[in-house]
């Protein structure tokens, strides 16, 4: 059995499920459960998933699974403790550290990502934490991790007609990444301005002259907010403001032809899932100010300088 822990919105939860079907491949198995662990509190955000076509039969931990699964998260807090007081006079002890607790059934991470390999454990119950904020993990999946987190539920007229309208033109999805960002916990996410879209917009205008850029942000306030306060004069540009779930929003996006996309997992996913062979992605090139997320950026994008 494999238990994947839930955490963040929507396209952080994308990550991790892709991971824990990358260790499903790994070890053979085939029951996955969910906890919600980290979504204490947190609305929705442990339904999300089923709103998109991952495998059926997944179900949350029931009473008894999911103290198995706190007896394992238990041990696991301890072995990272001991783990990390060792790195501290062990040089190149963190990937150690990774490796052998995942060759005990135990996947983690340390940062948004690990660039080492990990083990494959014999025991009975797989437990998955962590970030996992790369393809690489699963490069080998990934026709198959497209279609399982594309959204399965039937989209509302009006979606269905702005999808249709989108593919009908040289649609470009901006993702401009308000609300938490803009908090001072945040701050190192908070890169984006209103200087990185310009400038997108500019080169992808002069590689798309036809472009139409379709405006997404987090809710009707930012929408009214980014109107008063960005500049789109010489660009055709339209607000998407259907008050969707996330899952919808993150429909429309897919849509699109081409991306300007914020340094967030959701508007990754949105350029991920395109079926557009010839698109065009644009991204900051600073994702996280506080840590490594260099495995998130794809080959083909168009990187754009930001402070």
């Amino acid at each position: 059995m494999v238990v994947l822990t839930l955490g963040g919105g929507l396209g952080n939860q994308m990550f991790q499920y892709a991971f824990a079907r990358k260790v499903q491949q790994l070890t053979q198995d085939d029951v996955l459960k969910f906890t919600g662990y980290h979504l204490k509190g947190t609305g929705n955000s442990e339904k999300m998933l089923f709103n998109l076509n991952i495998v059926p039969g997944i179900t949350f931990c029931d009473k008894k699974e999911q103290q198995e699964v706190e007896r394992v998260q238990e041990r696991a807090l301890k072995k990272m403790h001991y783990y990390k007081v060792l790195s501290r006079y062990i040089k190149g002890a963190a990937p150690w550290r990774i490796r052998l607790l995942s060759k005990r059934g135990i996947y983690t991470t340390y940062s948004l990502y690990n660039e080492q390999k990990y083990e494959v454990p014999d025991c009975r119950v797989k437990y998955i934490e962590g970030a996992y904020q790369t393809y690489t993990y699963w490069e080998d999946m990934i026709p198959q991790i497209k279609n399982e987190l594309k959204v399965k539920t039937k989209p509302s007229e009006a979606n269905r007609l702005l999808m249709e309208e989108m593919q009908s033109c040289e649609s470009v999805c901006v993702h401009v990444r308000r609300g938490d960002y803009l908090a001072p916990e945040f701050a190192h996410l908070n890169v984006c301005d209103q200087d990185y879209y310009m400038e997108a917009m500019q080169k992808m205008k002069a590689q798309k002259p036809d472009a139409v850029f379709y405006i997404f942000t987090n809710n009707h306030k930012e929408v009214e907010w980014i109107k008063e306060n960005y500049d789109f004069s010489g660009f055709e540009v339209r607000y998407v403001d259907l008050d969707n779930p996330d899952y919808e929003e993150l429909r429309l996006m897919y849509h699109c032809k081409n991306f300007i996309i914020s340094n967030s997992t959701y508007s990754w996913w949105g350029q991920f899932l395109s079926d557009n062979p010839h698109k065009i992605v644009m991204a900051p090139s600073v994702w996280n100010r506080e840590m490594n997320a260099d495995g998130i950026y794809m080959p083909d994008w168009q990187v754009i300088k930001v402070k």
